[in-house]
């Protein structure tokens, strides 16, 4: 009553009855140890303990993470848009009409777009993608002369008087950040058709609520606000959402595309499932492509 419910109704903006519960599991902390079994859904461990310490790099933000990834892959384009994918030809045709083929394809693009992508996909498989359900957001950065008070990194905020579900204070993840003159604060608001973003200045509203929960001294330390719109927030863990998938891949898999993250297997993991889902994927296309493995 006071947290659960109230929270997913704005995480999700839409009925939970839609939702199945297969996704619990990664998002509930277990109980303590000492006194309770670990948390178990679906036949999954929660990967969330009491005790559970989350890295983050030393130096920099989120973003080095990448940055370090990427200096270990040679030809990394950035800006590269695809406008078409050719699965009989094994082509990648890129809007600025530069053609790149490829021997197997992983794609992270949403699955709606990237079916859209394919013009020989099945009319069947483009509706099972435009039935798959997803969140948007609006994510709200505020930048703070001086150091934010509070030592939190995240808040989730299940009161509906709110407008924000969760806030984001990103430089208290390290000592390198924390030492920094300005900070920022980050406010996700999800919406949908259900559930529409509220009327008038939403960098305004987030300023103000930020106020109310003492996240900030006042609003003249507030230097800077800028809004970043995200068609594609979070895929919503609905009841038919794996079999839709599962037809999805299974057709694409047949012909050399493999999909994988958070909307390429439209499931609510995150960023460092996604990394580990695309190492183990990297190695296993490496060892079906050595000299000598079998077709």
């Amino acid at each position: 009553d006071h947290f659960l419910l109230p929270y997913n109704r704005k995480l999700w903006a839409r009925d939970l009855a839609r939702l199945g519960t297969d996704w619990t599991a990664e998002r509930v902390a277990a109980p303590s140890r000492q006194t309770e079994p670990l948390l178990e859904v679906a036949g999954q461990r929660s990967p969330l303990q009491e005790d559970t310490k989350i890295a983050y790099p030393a130096a920099g933000g989120f973003g080095e993470i990448c940055r370090a990834l990427a200096r270990r892959v040679p030809g990394v384009r950035l800006g590269a848009a695809v406008a078409r994918i050719d699965l009989n030809r094994r082509v990648v045709a890129l809007l600025d009409g530069t053609e790149l083929p490829w021997t197997r394809l992983v794609s992270t693009i949403p699955l709606p777009d990237l079916l859209a992508r394919i013009p020989d996909a099945p009319s069947r498989l483009r509706e099972c993608a435009a039935g798959l359900e997803y969140v948007s957001l609006q994510a709200v950065f505020v930048v703070v002369d001086g150091p934010v008070d509070r030592d939190l990194q995240r808040v989730y905020v299940a009161d509906p008087a709110i407008v924000a579900h969760k806030i984001a204070l990103n430089h208290n993840s390290s000592p390198s950040l924390r030492s920094r003159p300005r900070h920022a604060i980050i406010a996700e608001v999800s919406y949908s058709a259900d559930k529409p973003l509220p009327e008038g200045d939403l960098k305004r509203r987030v300023v103000r609520d930020l106020l109310e929960l003492r996240l900030l001294r006042s609003e003249q330390s507030v230097l800077h606000t800028s809004a970043l719109d995200i068609k594609f927030g979070y895929p919503v863990p609905t009841h038919d959402r794996v079999s839709r998938v599962r037809e999805i891949q299974s057709w694409l898999n047949e012909r050399g595309l493999t999909t994988l993250g958070r909307f390429g297997a439209w499931q609510y993991v995150n960023s460092d499932r996604c990394i580990h889902d695309g190492l183990a994927l990297g190695r296993s296309i490496a060892e079906q492509m050595a000299p000598g493995a079998e077709a």
